[in-house]
């Protein structure tokens, strides 16, 4: 929805600005999937149960 492409977008702002890798914790993966899309110049690190 709205709210989770808004999130991944804003975390993915702040990930470049700091210069930090972006953490998801995910059970389907959509979450890591959506910040993909904004192409982080970070790692991002998904992790599942």
């Amino acid at each position: 929805g709205d709210m989770s492409s808004m999130f991944a977008y804003h975390t993915t702002t702040m990930a470049n600005t700091l210069g930090t890798p972006i953490l998801v914790f995910t059970r389907t993966g959509s979450m890591a999937t959506l910040l993909s899309h904004y192409r982080p110049s970070s790692t991002v690190f998904a992790f599942t149960n």
